[in-house]
């Protein structure tokens, strides 16, 4: 028959902090030292003798699991790399539509901001001289010679340049001031 007190170990006190335990405790309530540990006498070694290890081919066999698992691992990571790379084409595929308009909307919008700037110089400057031919084919280095533009403006595409054309008819087409030249921008809206 069993005790209703289990005895765990044979101190009275704590051998680290000289703390009064009960043989039922299993660890010291102060400093919490492990009361009910085994003795290193009770565990004994086992001695192998020569060839008992094991063999080689075991030995072969685990270093063989380690790289395949080691190999599984970067598989996985070149397949998630490339995966992450197809979306990234496909993300891109679809959103750079709308991006790729940008740079020749920018130009558009920066030429018709240089025709609006040409045309008030060119209404301050009609009404203190007449309007010329030489006015109509080249604004913006008349203006600025006169003194009515800091710099002359200039197309952000190469090769434009700014004249005015007249409607010689009723339906000859646009007059007013127009971007002409490899990339024109023509009136500004």
């Amino acid at each position: 028959m069993r005790s209703t007190i289990e005895r765990h170990h044979s101190y009275r006190s704590c051998p680290r902090c000289e703390q009064d335990v009960l043989p039922s405790q299993r660890f010291c309530r102060k400093c919490a030292y492990w009361l009910a540990r085994p003795k290193q006498d009770e565990l004994r070694t086992i001695d192998a003798q020569p060839g008992s290890g094991k063999s080689w081919l075991y030995d072969t066999w685990l270093v063989l699991r380690s790289f395949q698992a080691s190999l599984s691992v970067l598989v996985v990571g070149i397949v998630m790399g490339v995966g992450a790379m197809l979306l990234l084409v496909i993300v891109i595929r679809e959103v750079s539509p709308t991006w790729l308009p940008i740079g020749p909307m920018a130009r558009q919008r920066a030429c018709y901001a240089n025709n609006r700037l040409i045309r008030d110089a060119i209404e301050v400057y009609c009404q203190e001289h007449r309007f010329t031919r030489e006015l109509a084919s080249d604004p913006a280095h008349v203006l600025w010679k006169a003194g009515y533009l800091i710099a002359p403006p200039q197309c952000p595409a190469k090769g434009n340049r700014y004249e005015y054309f007249f409607k010689a008819t009723a339906g000859s087409g646009p007059y007013g001031l127009m971007c002409v030249g490899s990339d024109p921008h023509g009136l500004a809206e």
